[in-house]
């Protein structure tokens, strides 16, 4: 109901706002620069891409991922501050090791039960990032981009604990760290 709800706001406020959209073309040239603002960005426009090239446009998401995977887990576990200020190797290594191994830690009782809320958590943090993908593009990237622009890090605060969930819902549990 909650996701539904979310849904319908969602909806509403960007039906209310899409004749407000300025596009970068439409701005003063002594402003738009000093903006985040991409020429030929048009998100009704880039709507209608993605309705009439469905397999394009997920094509280009997973081109997006692809690309950006890995700058995406440093953003999220080793990026200290803006730019190009990222952790060492060895340190991002070690925090994304104790994050899944804290995730593992922990499992509920039964298995059956384990198994359908991880694949409730896997349906809702997809369509998190199919929702968030969706927005990314009709926002940043100009219509019919071949790729998603601004992919990073801190936009999946919000998306990957649901994977930590999950991984601790399906993984072996405490019995593997422990010693007889």
């Amino acid at each position: 109901a909650l996701g539904l709800f979310t849904i319908l706001v969602v909806g509403v406020w960007s039906y209310a706002l899409r004749s407000n959209f300025i596009p970068y073309d439409a701005y003063d040239p002594i402003f738009r620069d000093n903006v985040q603002l991409n020429p030929g960005v048009d998100p009704m426009a880039q709507l209608d891409f993605i309705k009439s090239n469905p397999c394009e446009f997920a094509s280009i998401v997973v081109k997006s991922y692809a690309e950006s995977f890995q700058a995406t887990i440093a953003h999220y576990f080793g990026k200290f501050g803006w730019e190009k200020n990222y952790l060492p190797a060895w340190i991002l290594l070690l925090l994304i090791l104790n994050t899944n191994l804290s995730a593992a830690q922990e499992r509920i009782p039964p298995l059956v039960h384990r198994f359908r809320l991880a694949g409730w958590l896997f349906l809702i943090s997809f369509i998190m990032m199919a929702l968030f993908t969706t927005v990314i593009y009709l926002q940043w990237s100009p219509v019919g981009n071949p790729s998603i622009l601004s992919l990073s890090g801190r936009y999946f605060f919000a998306i990957f604990p649901f994977f930590f969930l999950i991984f601790s819902l399906v993984a072996p549990g405490k019995k593997w760290l422990q010693k007889d």
